[in-house]
């Protein structure tokens, strides 16, 4: 990698390499670092103005000859490639590290500062707010069993759907995700402790693809190098559930327990991240408790 570096600074005439004055360069040759000086000057330049101890390099010197002398020299003195085009350009390399080259380890730190980032706790890179009744009450919504069956969708009002008897709500991320599934297939365990509970389970979509199979908060890449979305994403495909890529991935979904009437907001879970499952002991905890009051 070192020697691909070097051949692309001698024959792109340094274009980007900082800017270092002929009196520094002396004095950093003056000094007791051990430097390995290639002049990459033309010979005419060369033979003018010679610096003591460097060894002449053409710019357009063969593979062979370049490696023959790289491999002369010491691996931890400095490879100083210099040259005069109009200026003075110097572009130091440290034979012993270079192999790897410093970049390598930039790149390496930097991906995994990323993926630590992606994996800090959800409530510090996007915190949850709380829903109001005002908010949703008077949210559209379209019923989506009429499209399925060719009719023209009804459009109600939110608060219909929990007005009377209350009801528990899931709002699907997206009906084509695996993880989104598997949650749904967890409501479907409680579905009839609901039901014996005479409270509604209705989901809830923002999109119609995928939701025939499956019968706004966003996130983007960093939800998908978190490690705990990984690994349910996996667990979810162990147990045999299937999605697909259709719609928008980007938005976060959650479960509302609403009271009847304006009783509001009884229980609150906002996706943080994909597969952010809400507990289903609680929801049917806090649907119990629900019944009892009315």
């Amino acid at each position: 990698m070192f020697l691909d570096i070097l051949i692309k600074l001698v024959r792109h005439k340094f274009p980007k390499t900082p800017v270092i004055s002929t009196q520094k360069l002396l004095y950093k040759l003056d000094g007791k670092e051990k430097i390995f000086l290639i002049d990459c000057r033309s010979k005419d330049e060369f033979a003018v103005s010679r610096i003591p101890g460097a060894i002449h390099l053409e710019f357009n010197a063969p593979f062979h000859k370049i490696k023959a002398l790289l491999t002369s020299h010491e691996t931890k003195s400095f490879i100083v490639p210099y040259c005069s085009i109009g200026r003075q350009y110097i572009q130091e390399l440290e034979v012993g590290s270079i192999d790897m080259f410093n970049l390598t380890w930039f790149v390496g730190g930097a991906i995994t500062a990323f993926l630590v980032y992606c994996n800090l706790p959800p409530e510090w890179l996007l915190p949850p707010k709380n829903a109001s009744l005002k908010y949703l009450k008077d949210t559209q919504l379209r019923k989506l069993t009429d499209s399925l069956y060719g009719k023209k969708g009804t459009i109600v009002k939110a608060e219909d759907l929990w007005a009377k008897k209350g009801a528990v709500i899931m709002v699907v991320r997206r009906p084509g995700c695996i993880l989104c599934r598997e949650e749904a297939l967890e409501f479907m365990k409680i579905k009839s402790d609901l039901s014996a509970l005479d409270i509604p389970l209705v989901g809830i979509v923002h999109e119609e693809e995928g939701a025939e199979e499956f019968a706004k908060r966003r996130i983007m890449l960093t939800g998908l190098l978190n490690f705990r979305f990984i690994l349910k994403t996996f667990g979810a495909w162990r147990k045999g559930v299937s999605g697909n890529l259709e719609g928008d991935g980007s938005l976060l979904g959650g479960t509302f327990v609403m009271g009847p009437g304006s009783e509001g907001v009884l229980y609150e879970h906002r996706e943080t991240y994909f597969g952010d499952h809400v507990n289903m002991t609680e929801v049917l905890s806090i649907a119990k408790s629900l019944k009892k009051t009315q």
